[in-house]
């Protein structure tokens, strides 16, 4: 029997929550690709703006969830007050290294597996498909509107595309994620079911 995964209110809820869990990776490829161009705006050395960006990818492996969203507020922070303060410039810099290092251990890869667990297994590899396509669909578009907007407004963009999508997710995926945990898939279908939930 085919499902049609959009007509059916407990999978679209799932689909939702899954693309939600992905926002906060949506970043990951503006920043890498982009890091080297960040870094010069804020007054890094070309050199270590350069190597920055390798040093980056190297730690996005060891790092967590929570100082992701943080790490690109420190961003947007360090970036205005380099204006009056030269220093701060670093600040930047600390911060894309630090938010490489917390998509590696926490937000990357965990979240890419979330559809996995709050759907039957029938369209489980359907669903999976659906978020990580809406979810490239989301890092393609932001990763072409970072620069135009970056050259608009500097490091609130960062604010704009990434942390106030980011913390908005965060909270929905608070209050309507399900636990999974320990529990069978038919418990977390019929509690997603649930028009309460």
């Amino acid at each position: 029997m085919k499902i049609n995964i959009f007509k059916v209110p407990y999978i679209r809820k799932a689909i939702l929550l899954s693309v939600l869990a992905l926002q906060n990776t949506v970043a990951f490829w503006s920043i890498l690709l982009s890091s080297t161009y960040f870094l010069k705006d804020a007054g890094v050395e070309n050199d270590i703006a350069e190597y920055s960006t390798t040093l980056m990818a190297v730690s996005y492996v060891l790092g967590t969830c929570v100082i992701n969203v943080g790490s690109l507020a420190f961003y947007a922070i360090c970036a205005e007050l380099t204006k009056h303060i030269v220093l701060f410039r670093y600040g930047c810099l600390l911060s894309l290294v630090i938010y490489g290092f917390s998509y590696g251990a926490g937000a990357g890869p965990t979240s890419r597996f979330i559809s996995g667990e709050l759907v039957a297994q029938n369209v489980r590899s359907k669903v999976q498909a659906c978020t990580v396509s809406i979810n490239q669909i989301v890092v393609i578009a932001s990763t072409f509107a970072i620069l135009p907007l970056f050259k608009i407004m500097h490091a609130w963009s960062f604010v704009v595309l990434f942390v106030i999508p980011s913390i908005g997710s965060l909270i929905i995926l608070f209050w309507k994620l399900p636990e999974t945990k320990n529990r069978p898939i038919e418990d977390i279908v019929k509690e997603l079911s649930n028009p309460k939930s």
